[in-house]
């Protein structure tokens, strides 16, 4: 990927960004109308020019004649947008505290306020890694040189800001002169030598004004801010972004609590009749469903009950099977008691008639 292409790719992300902030003040209603219209005009690849597009934003009336002039310089008219990309912007969960956009503010005022005195400095941590100077470092590159900065930088917000400064066609690579750009607060040129030349490379200050701006322009004339200014212009910057978060949450209260007055709507206007008949069928319901747990528990403990009484029953026959049988060896015992009772009586007359006979 090059310079020219990340630009060119950047913007529309930068502009829909701020659609959507135009759509949550708009109200959210307006997301499924501009949704459904561009889906019309999309292309079999659901592909929409940008040109088509702007037209779906001109036909939405949504930021009026302003956003419309901000879509049509934010990109060419050939460059294509993919629905799902636009869908998946229109429609996010409204449980999300904080936008994306007012974390990315948030990150890049942190790391701004040490980028005057930092050092080594900002740029020097990017450049010592871009040999080639394409101004494109890869991802781990990238999150690497992010590390050093001496300001607390979780990996959530740094894999953030890797994917919002990374070509559209290869989140592999990431433009970080579009980072230096943001945060860097005055003009400065640095100059080494590579491959027996000399590479310039400009870096642009880009102070966002009403949220986040990266209108990419050529620096200006005077170069250098006052250091009074500069500092004002950072407060009123870290204001903006804890005013935008609160806005968010604002807007998340606001929209609970329009769901709830829809309810609440939609309750006072049933007429008592329709109120006592909703009852009467919960009641109902409520009923069948306690009837239908007694009949399962009463058939239950019915097939419970003949179990047992059948498991009864097989073992109180099976005890009378047993004494009768022992029964009959009791009757065998005692016969055979007798027989030998028998055959000893004849075993001592025997014996007595022979003593006799001698």
């Amino acid at each position: 990927p090059d310079m020219t292409s990340t630009m060119e790719s950047l913007l529309p992300r930068l502009f829909l960004e701020h659609l959507r902030e135009e759509i949550d003040v708009a109200g959210v209603s307006h997301a499924g109308s501009l949704l459904q219209d561009a889906e019309v005009h999309a292309g079999l690849d659901h592909m929409l020019p940008w040109a088509e597009f702007s037209g779906v934003l001109q036909r939405s009336g949504i930021g009026g004649a302003r956003l419309l002039e901000e879509c049509n310089s934010a990109s060419l008219p050939e460059w294509t947008l993919s629905i799902g990309e636009l869908r998946a912007l229109l429609c996010t969960d409204l449980q999300v505290p904080q936008t994306a956009c007012t974390s990315l503010v948030r990150t890049l005022t942190r790391i701004r306020l040490v980028a005057a005195h930092h050092h080594p400095p900002l740029h020097a941590l990017f450049f010592d890694l871009d040999v080639e100077g394409r101004g494109l470092l890869q991802r781990s590159e990238f999150m690497g040189a992010l590390c050093r900065v001496n300001c607390a930088i979780s990996t959530e917000e740094r894999a953030r800001l890797a994917t919002f400064f990374a070509p559209a066609g290869d989140p592999r690579w990431v433009c970080y002169p579009l980072l230096l750009q943001c945060v860097v607060p005055s003009c400065s040129e640095v100059a080494r030598d590579a491959d027996d030349g000399r590479v310039h490379r400009t870096v642009w200050a880009d102070v966002a004004e009403g949220g986040l701006s990266r209108s990419l322009q050529a620096p200006s004339a005077s170069a250098a801010f006052a250091p009074r200014a500069a500092e004002q212009r950072l407060e009123v910057l870290a204001r903006a972004a804890e005013l935008e978060a609160e806005n968010a949450e604002l807007r998340q209260q606001l929209r609970m609590l329009e769901a709830r007055c829809a309810e609440a709507a939609e309750v006072a206007a049933r007429s008592p009749v329709q109120a006592v008949q909703r009852l009467q069928g919960e009641v109902a319901a409520l009923e069948r469903r306690v009837l239908e747990q007694e009949t399962a528990a009463a058939t239950a403990a019915r097939k419970a009950e003949i179990t047992l009484r059948s498991e009864l029953e097989i073992s109180q026959h099976e005890a009378a099977m047993l004494r009768r049988s022992l029964d009959a060896k009791d009757r065998e015992v005692a016969r055979y008691k007798r027989e030998l009772g028998e055959i000893i009586a004849e075993l001592t007359a025997l014996q007595d008639a022979n003593h006799a006979g001698r």
